[in-house]
């Protein structure tokens, strides 16, 4: 689990941090579960807004916008200084379904990508499930699962040792919504026993791409009748080799695996709507944009993110969750309070182990609030913690 967390730090350019400051990634981590492996979602928060000072600007903000987003805070405006920006002056917007299907179908490996503080890419990559899995893709693998996690498709859900990103419900929520459909799902990031010292940044990033295309490949070849689905974060879909860098993507075409590769971390002004959409020429063809251009198949560009209500829009409108009243008990009135909505079932097996299906900060103002919880869920179980 070490890896994830120094990786977090490797994904901008940050300024050079002085002896003096500490890593916010490290302490945050380090609060996010306790000994027995218990989750807990506030105390890293806690942790670096008391210790702002201490830490370089651009660290703590990245590490601030992860662990928000694990409780529903995603503020767009804030927080999509790790996102690309490009200009689309002359692409159509296109439904993304219309210009990925034709292209998966014609393919074996889709791989797509999300930015890992941004929640709505893993709700958007859950939608191509059925019509990936109708296609023959039946095999999901993804960056951010684990080793140590070798029971999740007998379980049928993640815990809290499955990984570091899947600990964000709706990402625990992508991979219960795959595991339902009959997805067998893996891991390709590079394993405990392939790592080695490389002091040199450029080759020590180059080194995991290798490895995690070596495990990719395994598994294809371990599935030869599958399709594959590859979930991964930022650049580890590009093509080709940029800057001396060569990322999954590239390393797969070395091999031969011409994988359909979609982002979906590049922003524009010009969605306009509440919904993702493809970027096309004469609303067929993808067009590409921003750093990524020419470097993936297919750019899906998200709104920035809208409200309909306290809830974001992208959450309230999609139609495999149920809105579900949650009453809040008088000692939490007035208080700010992370509520935490649980599958009655999982937590009874795992307790706070187990990963919320739903959880979000409210101002305590409220007699009752509203969960967003998956259809499949019957039984909730919800839990209440004081954020401050």
């Amino acid at each position: 689990m070490k890896t994830y967390v120094m990786l977090l730090i490797c994904l901008v350019a940050l300024p050079t941090v002085g002896i003096a400051q500490q890593s916010p990634f490290r302490g945050a981590y380090e609060r996010l579960t306790d000994a027995k492996g218990n989750l807990n979602y506030v105390a890293p928060l806690k942790y670096l807004k008391a210790n702002e000072a201490s830490f370089d600007k651009g660290a703590y903000e990245q590490a601030l916008a992860t662990y928000q987003s694990f409780v529903g805070a995603t503020d767009s405006t804030k927080n999509n200084f790790l996102l690309d920006k490009g200009l689309a002056e002359n692409a159509q917007m296109a439904d993304p379904f219309a210009v990925i299907m034709p292209k998966a179908r014609n393919t074996s490996v889709v791989l797509i990508n999300e930015a890992h503080h941004v929640p709505a890419h893993r709700a958007f990559a859950a939608t191509l499930l059925d019509s990936l899995y109708a296609a023959g893709y039946t095999v999901l693998s993804l960056e951010a699962l684990s080793e140590e996690d070798t029971a999740i498709n007998s379980r049928k859900y993640p815990v809290a040792s499955s990984g570091f990103y899947t600990k964000e419900p709706a990402f625990a929520n992508f991979i219960r919504a795959a595991l339902a459909k009959g997805f067998k799902v893996v891991g390709h990031e590079i394993r405990s026993s392939q790592e080695k010292e490389i002091a040199d940044p450029m080759a020590r990033s180059n080194y995991r791409d290798s490895l995690q295309a070596v495990n990719l490949l395994a598994t294809i070849k371990a599935n030869p009748e599958a399709k594959v689905l590859g979930y991964v974060g930022y650049d580890h879909i590009l093509e080709k080799e940029r800057d001396k860098y060569k990322r999954l993507g590239a390393y797969l075409r070395d091999a031969n695996v011409d994988a359909l590769t979609i982002d979906q971390v590049t922003t524009c002004s010009c969605v306009k709507g509440n919904s993702p959409v493809a970027l096309t020429s004469g609303g067929i063809n993808p067009v590409t944009i921003g750093s990524k251009k020419d470097f993936v198949d297919i750019q899906v560009v998200h709104p920035f993110a809208a409200s309909a209500g306290p809830r974001p829009r992208w959450l309230t409108e999609d139609p495999t969750k149920r809105a579900t009243k949650v009453p809040l008990p008088q000692q939490y009135r007035g208080k700010k309070v992370l509520v935490q909505v649980y599958s009655k079932a999982e937590f009874e097996a795992e307790g706070r182990r187990a990963i919320p299906v739903d959880q979000f900060l409210v101002d305590g103002n409220q007699k009752q609030v509203h969960a967003m919880v998956p259809t499949t869920v019957k039984r909730v179980q919800v839990h209440y913690e004081v954020y401050e």
